[in-house]
C-alpha cells in the first residue's frame, strides 16, 4: 500500500470526522449509522459513511457472490483497511443499492469473515 493513497485515506476520515461533529443532528445521524455497521472499525465507518451516508449493506465482491447476488457492471468498490495482527491490507466493500433480503441472510452478512 503506497503513501499516498494512506495519506488521503486519512484526509477522507478526518474531513467526515469533522462534518459528523459539526452539529448535533450530523453527529446523530453518524452514529445512527454506525450502529447499523458495528462489525467496522472507527477509521473503516467514517470511509463507508463518507461514500455512502445511507448505505444499508455492504460486502465484498466475494460475499455478494456467495449468497447469489450480482455486483452491477462497472460498479466501484469502498476501500477499507484490514489489520489482522500481522498485516495491512486493503479490501474493497461494495454497496448494493435495492435489496430484498430476508432477516436471515442479512444476519450472516453483518457476521466477521
Amino acid at each position: 500500500m503506497n503513501e499516498k493513497f494512506l495519506r488521503d485515506y486519512n484526509d477522507v476520515r478526518n474531513f467526515t470526522l469533522e462534518d459528523a461533529i459539526e452539529s448535533k443532528n450530523k453527529w446523530f445521524e453518524f452514529l445512527l449509522f454506525w450502529s447499523k455497521h458495528c462489525n467496522y472499525g472507527i477509521d473503516n465507518i467514517l470511509n463507508l459513511y463518507s461514500y455512502n451516508k445511507d448505505g444499508l449493506l455492504f460486502a465484498t465482491f466475494d460475499q455478494w457472490n456467495n449468497i447469489e447476488r450480482r455486483i452491477k457492471s462497472g460498479s466501484k468498490g469502498i476501500p477499507i483497511l484490514v489489520n489482522n495482527k500481522k498485516l495491512l491490507y486493503l479490501i474493497f466493500l461494495t454497496l448494493m443499492e435495492k435489496m430484498f433480503f430476508c432477516g436471515k441472510i442479512i444476519i450472516n452478512l453483518m457476521t466477521k469473515y
